[in-house]
């Protein structure tokens, strides 16, 4: 018997399609973005939900720091 699976092109697309609209912000409008989940975070758990997440899985979450207001600082960027 040959297994069938949803149809989920739909949701691929749009996906993609957000993807791609995310990508075309200016970096003002991405950090705006940042702040906004920072705010609607309940406090504290901008810093605790990274640490309990591994910083995106590396493993080194015991070993950072996060500091949530402190200024993020690219080579290029802030000069």
């Amino acid at each position: 018997m040959q297994q069938t699976y949803p149809d989920i092109s739909r949701i691929l697309s749009a996906k993609a399609q957000r993807r791609q609209a995310l990508a075309a912000l200016s970096w003002e409008e991405k950090v705006a973005i940042i702040e906004q989940v920072r705010v609607l975070l309940p406090k504290g758990q901008w810093k605790h939900r990274a640490a309990e997440e591994g910083l995106a899985g590396n493993g080194h979450a015991d070993q950072h720091e996060l500091v949530p207001d402190a200024p993020i600082e690219m080579e290029g960027r802030n000069q």
